[in-house]
């Protein structure tokens, strides 16, 4: 999305800081008959859900059947037992990590924008080890999980105070939260040693000021040596776009380690086009037992990634020619950019802002 002026911005993804920030999955066991689970939210569009993502745990022995269902709300926000359309029900077996469950008949019923419905499972029979990766301990009302051990009792589902961990995919085949949560999991720890450096792409529509980089969800093994953030457009440094971080000072940090990473010589402008923001270590000859770890999130689909906070990552900075590799589903998420001033107007970056005066 474009952006207008803002003061002392940065980037963020608040599900993806979670979970790059240590973040754990709050799970919901289904093994018994008649457990229910439910994610509310309110439509954004008219279009018709086609299906939902959701999350399992492991282990997973011997699930049973489970029937998914898109329901109403009743007037205290529980599902209402009703289906919003005929065909908005499916009955499968849950398989482990991310999985799609459609309906075998596309609803034929447009939603109504701001109404709130559910997403609703309810187990049929009994398994050895079936748990839902439910939600992520914030508060996102009115969209929120709710849970029940009778879900053929609609009322007996209760608010739980948290965001549901779901995702839609709806008649177009794209892919939407609607409020929701799209991660489930950490993702990788990247490892920053040598000449390996690992951040994040983006695009600007239009001239910006830059003061530095916001880089946190690390760690530190051993004794690594300074770290510096850096702006690139592909193998050419931006001028001017260097941070010098003492390892010293990093270390005293907090173990979140959020680094506001401001430029050596101030801010920096920047002309419309794509660029790496990305830390490295002053001593590209380091090796991995001293290192910086950075943590990441992984989300269902890159269609849920916010624009331009894709990872990159390169084994080689120090290359003439720099082989930036996307991970277009995982994003280093407590990465930002820190503005001192944004075009008004029609242009702007492609990316959710957060004002952090």
């Amino acid at each position: 999305m474009a952006v207008g002026a803002f003061s002392r911005g940065r980037t963020a993804d608040p599900f993806g800081l979670l979970f790059a920030n240590g973040g754990v999955a709050t799970t919901f066991v289904m093994t018994g008959t008649d457990v229910g689970w439910a994610a509310r939210h309110k439509a954004r569009s008219v279009r018709k859900p086609k299906g939902v993502w959701i999350n399992w745990a492991t282990p997973l022995t011997s699930p049973n059947t489970v029937t998914l269902r898109y329901e109403t709300t009743d007037s205290n926000g529980k599902p209402s037992g009703t289906l919003y359309d005929a065909n908005a029900t499916k009955d499968f077996t849950p398989s482990a990590g991310w999985q799609f469950v459609q309906f075998d008949v596309l609803p034929t019923t447009a939603r109504t924008v701001g109404g709130r419905y559910c997403v609703v499972l309810i187990t049929a029979g009994s398994s050895t080890a079936l748990s839902l990766r439910s939600s992520i301990s914030v508060n996102t009302s009115p969209v929120a999980p709710l849970t029940t051990t009778t879900a053929s009792t609609r009322s007996s589902f209760a608010v739980v105070s948290a965001a549901p961990i779901c995702a839609l995919v709806l008649d177009d085949d794209s892919i939407v939260t609607e409020g929701m949560c799209p991660y489930a999991v950490s993702g990788t720890t990247q490892q920053i040693y040598g000449t390996r450096a690992v951040g994040f792409e983006f695009t600007l529509l239009a001239p910006a000021v830059l003061d530095g980089i916001d880089a946190g969800a690390m760690s530190v093994t051993g004794t690594p040596s300074d770290l510096l953030a850096k702006i690139y457009s592909g193998s050419t440094p931006v001028s001017g776009a260097v941070s010098t971080n003492l390892f010293a000072d990093i270390l005293a940090t907090s173990n979140t380690r959020q680094g506001r990473l401001l430029f050596d010589s101030g801010p920096v402008t920047l002309q419309p086009g794509t660029y790496q923001a990305f830390v490295q270590q002053s001593n590209t000859g380091t090796v991995s037992t001293n290192r910086y770890n950075l943590s990441t999130a992984v989300a269902v689909s890159a269609d849920l990634i916010p624009a331009n906070l894709a990872m990159v990552t390169t084994l080689d900075v120090t290359a003439g020619s720099v082989s930036w590799t996307k991970t277009t589903t995982e994003t280093p998420a407590a990465f930002g950019l820190i503005f001192s001033e944004l075009p008004s107007g029609g242009g702007g970056v492609q990316m959710p802002i957060i004002i952090n005066l």
